[in-house]
């Protein structure tokens, strides 16, 4: 005897099934300092920053950060579990000058200790080093 399949339920099982699949795969930390250390990354002092920047959380010591017209990998000097919450771009805690983000300034309470310039294919590539070859 088959039960019929009521139209809530079968929402439900698809949200089910769309919610235990992870959006981001997080790469190791060592995986990102490899792929630094691969791609001779240039370090910069600092960032300009504008009002429409943003940032992407890359693990808990990296973060890509978004700015006008360059983007930018953001080494943290120690791992950071505030990154988790990107809905909020934060103000530099340490600001020595509104309009730049240096590697003396705070993000989100956590201590920058590099700034790496990127490209939008490197800011690409690190965005997917935490998936497996043949994962979407």
């Amino acid at each position: 005897m088959k039960l019929p399949m009521m139209p809530g339920m079968a929402v439900v099982l698809v949200l089910g099934a769309c919610a235990s699949d992870r959006v981001y795969n997080v790469p190791a930390e060592e995986t990102v300092t490899d792929y630094v250390v691969a791609n001779q990354l240039i370090e910069v002092n600092e960032i300009r920053k504008t009002d429409r920047d943003s940032w992407q959380y890359v693990n808990d010591r990296y973060l890509i950060y978004r700015g006008r017209p360059n983007d930018y990998l953001v080494e943290l000097k120690h791992t950071c579990e505030s990154l988790d919450d990107n809905s909020i771009l934060p103000p530099t805690d340490l600001i020595h000058d509104h309009r730049y983000l240096r590697t003396t300034d705070t993000f989100r309470g956590c201590i920058v200790e590099r700034i790496y310039a990127i490209s939008n294919n490197q800011r690409i590539e690190l965005r997917n080093l935490g998936v497996s070859p043949g994962q979407t």
